[in-house]
């Protein structure tokens, strides 16, 4: 029987309204740079960086411009990093080696999008992660030999079979830009060593902390091993060498994120997806004369870039206080179903739908028992208890940390009040030390 037009139309009206009613739960891509400095982004305008996937991704994004992982308890940070990514729980609260929960409140990433109808794959590095948390993921791709080529041409054809069908998570981390910064020749063409432009804190050293090599060197006699031959200190030429070589690791990097991005595109599933392009760690290199990742400077070790765009999101940078375990809680929140709830971080959903401006009033970072740092909007203080040291900082006016005003009795009872929340910060998260084993 032939139904008539009038009523075709109708049904057709009807469908769609339903449709728009129920649009379809949105894709979601995470991409994790491994060693990245929050400052390490054309478009914030670092000097030298030639980033324009990453800018462009940035220019339609939430750029979180104080995102930080809260507390490391060993040098390589990406570690603790990225267990908290994927368990959205505290240093004191999960472990890399603790196997996955299989209750629903204790979901980890891979798995609370699995629980809801999400297609999920994981390609990525494979040492100083989570593996028992990565291991939830439908398909988890593990290697730290693993070239970025590969972890693309894992990616893309995921994207391409599951792009309007049915919701994906893709989470991409390959190992890079970390040393030994892999690259091309194409890239490492855009950077010549003296042309780098040194950061206005480049040190030769530290002025109390001990050099890295010192304290490598301790590590691997503790394990009765021979120490690494030190690279020696930090000349401006060594430095510019390093940044010169790590700069064009983070542009090889950037390409690829541009191909994620393009295949979004090419699939027609980029204005229905949540991408979210994230730092494991800052890095050092030859900042206020530190190395790698053991300090808690803005711009060191525990501070990451953060770039959140996707549907209903209006592109601003954003100046709220942001851990690594607020990651996974605002991706369930966005995909439209609750968090676990046995996870630590808090939502960052309101602050992207334009419906607050933070949630929380200050940010606590830790490395190890050798540093704490507490910072508002405007004061930071940093101390080190080992040495019975302090350093104070007027952000505002010094945002690169330069002049240290900790002797000045002029602040000296706004040191106490930061020492003091320094203090319940601590209790806040569970701060214990040394940090119990794992059961």
């Amino acid at each position: 029987m032939k139904i008539p037009m009038r009523f075709a139309l109708l049904f057709a009206a009807v469908v769609g309204l339903v449709r728009a009613a129920n649009p379809p739960p949105p894709n979601v891509v995470v991409i994790v740079s491994d060693d990245h400095r929050a400052d390490a982004l054309g478009h914030l305008g670092h000097p030298d960086l030639k980033t324009p996937h990453l800018d462009a991704l940035a220019r339609r994004s939430v750029v979180f411009r104080h995102a930080y992982v809260s507390g490391a308890d060993r040098s390589s940070v990406c570690t603790p990093a990225r267990t908290q990514l994927h368990s959205g729980r505290g240093l004191f609260r999960w472990s890399q080696q603790r196997p996955a929960e299989t209750d629903p409140a204790g979901y980890a990433l891979g798995r609370a999008f699995r629980a809801a109808g999400y297609a999920t794959l994981r390609t990525g590095k494979g040492v100083n992660v989570p593996s028992p948390l990565n291991a939830e993921f439908e398909r988890n791709i593990e290697g730290s030999s693993i070239p970025l080529e590969t972890h693309l041409a894992n990616a893309l054809p995921f994207i391409r079979e599951h792009a309007g069908r049915r919701p994906f998570l893709l989470v991409v981390e390959p190992r890079v830009p970390h040393s030994p910064y892999p690259s091309a020749d194409r890239f490492r063409a855009l950077y010549a060593p003296d042309k780098i432009a040194l950061p206005a804190e480049f040190r030769s050293q530290h002025p109390f902390l001990r050099a890295e090599a010192d304290e490598a060197a301790e590590a691997q006699k503790k394990k009765g091993r021979a120490p690494k031959e030190s690279a020696g200190p930090w000349t401006e030429a060594r430095a510019r060498d390093a940044l010169a070589q790590y700069y064009a690791s983070i542009s090889f990097l950037d390409d690829g994120v541009g191909q994620i991005v393009a295949a979004l595109a090419e699939t027609k599933v980029d204005a229905n997806t949540i991408v979210a392009f994230l730092g494991d760690n800052g890095y050092s290199l030859g900042h206020h004369g530190r190395f790698a990742k053991s300090d808690v400077y803005e711009n060191g070790g525990l501070h990451i870039p953060l770039l959140i765009t996707g549907p209903g999101i209006a592109p601003r940078e954003s100046r709220a206080f942001v851990h690594m375990i607020d990651v996974f809680p605002t991706l369930c929140r966005l995909a439209g179903f609750a968090p676990p709830a046995r996870v630590d971080g808090l939502s960052l959903a309101p602050i992207l739908r334009g419906e607050r401006e933070h949630v929380r009033d200050v940010a606590f970072t830790h490395f190890r028992d050798e540093q704490f740092a507490l910072r508002d909007q405007r004061w930071k203080l940093i101390r080190y208890p080992s040495h019975g040291r302090v350093e104070f900082f007027d952000l505002q006016s010094d945002p690169r940390e330069l002049r240290d005003l900790s002797a000045d009795p002029a602040h000296a009872a706004r040191i106490a009040d930061f020492t003091a929340r320094i203090e319940r910060e601590k209790a806040a998260v569970g701060y214990v030390w040394p940090i119990p084993a794992s059961p």
